[in-house]
C-alpha cells in the first residue's frame, strides 16, 4: 500500500506529466505522446481522487483545487489538440502545487 499523501501523488504526477510533455516536440509524433501522459497522468492520481476533491473542497483557493482547475483546462487544451495552451496550464498546476508563486507569470515562460 501506497502511504504518499494525496498531495504528494498529485505533485509527483504533475511533475512527470510536465516532463514528458516538454519532450513530446522532440518525438515524432507528440500527440501520441501528449495521449499516453494524460492516461499515465489518469493512472497515477486514480486512486487518490477522492481525497483531492476532499482537499479542494475544504479548500477552494488552495494549491490543490487551483490546480486541479488547471489541470482540467489543460486536458481539456491536450483534447483539442492545442499542445501549447496545454503545455501552459500544466506548468500553472505545477507552479501552484510547488507554491513557487510564479504561476500566473508560467503561462508565459510556456507559450
Amino acid at each position: 500500500m501506497n502511504d504518499e499523501s494525496p498531495e504528494l501523488v498529485l505533485r509527483s504526477a504533475v511533475e512527470a506529466a510536465v516532463r514528458e510533455v516538454l519532450r513530446a516536440g522532440t518525438s515524432p509524433d507528440p500527440c501520441l505522446v501528449i495521449n499516453q501522459v494524460m492516461i499515465d497522468f489518469a493512472v497515477r492520481v486514480a486512486a487518490v481522487q477522492h481525497q483531492l476533491a476532499a482537499v479542494a473542497e475544504r479548500d477552494p483557493s488552495g494549491g490543490v483545487a487551483l490546480a486541479r482547475r488547471h489541470l482540467g483546462v489543460a486536458f481539456g487544451h491536450f483534447s483539442d489538440g492545442r499542445a501549447a495552451e496545454g503545455r501552459a496550464e500544466l506548468i500553472t498546476a505545477r507552479a501552484l502545487l510547488n507554491g513557487t508563486g510564479d504561476a500566473d507569470r508560467s503561462h508565459e515562460w510556456s507559450l
